[in-house]
């Protein structure tokens, strides 16, 4: 239900066609061609559409990874400052994050889908 929610949300803002199969591991801007306002876009209709409160990409998408040098291993502060500021982040792309030691996995469909099953968990 979440990942079909979602799936909508990204059809209507970002103009994909209905037919157009959305997976979770779809990068938003690579994949999806999404752009930076679209995200400000796609953080508001994920706050009315689930209920979440405020949500700016700033919560959902860890930008200091892009600065992060991950090329010889993940650091252990970086995991924590992930697991601190992220709590949405899984047990997999945490694991995924040390496999391929890229950030824009945060990009991807199922970092939403992650962020909006959290939140509503809290809850």
């Amino acid at each position: 239900m979440i990942d079909q929610k979602i799936n909508e949300i990204l059809i209507e803002v970002l103009g994909l066609d209905e037919e157009e199969k959305i997976n979770p591991e779809n990068d938003l801007i690579r994949d999806l061609a999404a752009e930076s306002i679209d995200f400000v876009d796609i953080c508001f209709r994920l706050e009315k559409e689930f209920k979440l409160g405020k949500v700016n990409p700033g919560n959902i998408f860890p930008a200091f990874l892009e600065k992060a040098d991950l090329k010889n291993g993940i650091p252990d502060n970086i995991i924590e400052q992930l697991i601190k500021e992220f709590p949405h982040t899984n047990v997999g792309l945490i694991d995924e994050l040390k496999r391929e030691k890229n950030p824009r996995i945060f990009l991807q469909v199922k970092n939403l889908i992650s962020f909006v099953s959290y939140k509503l968990n809290q809850n």
